[in-house]
């Protein structure tokens, strides 16, 4: 499990491979100095924040390897976070374009 520092926030956790995606995300909107909202489900509770490039970012990774990213997939957290509800986190996608619930 990777996690994400945001600012001053306690450090959110995620699987590596999402948070690799995530990262993507979040590095691709900041350099258009675009803002967006992310939500997900942690410990039973739903969780927003509303990211802001002004504000610092850290993704912190246990493997050392950089997971494959799925393109596919980033299109479609890309569209999801240019709109108004923001970018919501599923699981990753496995082998085969298995179907992602919310996690």
């Amino acid at each position: 499990m990777g996690r994400l520092y945001y600012g001053s926030s306690p450090a959110y956790e995620f699987d590596d491979l999402v948070l690799a995606h995530l990262r993507s995300i979040v590095f691709s909107k900041f350099n258009h100095q675009e803002s967006f909202g992310l939500t997900w489900i942690s410990d039973g509770q739903q969780r927003s924040v509303w990211l802001h490039p002004s504000t610092d970012v850290v993704f912190e990774f246990d493997d050392r390897t950089t997971p494959e990213l799925d393109q596919e997939w980033l299109d479609e957290m890309r569209a999801q976070a240019g709109t108004r509800v923001g970018l919501r986190i599923a699981d990753a996608p496995r082998k085969g374009k298995a179907t992602r619930r919310s996690s």
